[in-house]
């Protein structure tokens, strides 16, 4: 299992639209083989923030489908939020091999 996380900071002149197109990308993501869910969420921050942020985490049942997607979708999907949204926004990523889930 791989955890591929993004992480958005997003200008609040856009985060409305944004937001929306957003929950629609997820769902387009998660039709790729292997994306089992996907977890969203606001970052909050106690002091004022110039951008709104956001993490999304899928969870992914391989490294290899990982691979695949990156290799032949990635590109794609990242230019439709570019195309729409310009440099509004700011996506950092990170992935996590063979994480750990503990649950109470």
């Amino acid at each position: 299992m791989v955890i591929y996380e993004v992480n958005l900071d997003v200008d609040h002149d856009i985060f409305n639209d944004y937001y929306y197109w957003l929950m629609e990308h997820i769902k387009e993501m998660l039709k790729f083989d292997g994306f089992k869910k996907a977890e969203i969420g606001l970052i909050e921050h106690q002091e004022e923030q110039a951008k709104m942020k956001i993490r999304v985490s899928y969870t992914i049942a391989s490294y290899d489908s990982l691979q695949a997607y990156l290799s032949q979708h990635a590109e794609k999907m990242r230019a439709d939020a570019v195309n729409k949204f310009g440099d509004k926004f700011i996506a950092s990523r990170r992935i996590i091999k063979d994480p750990i889930i503990l649950e109470a």
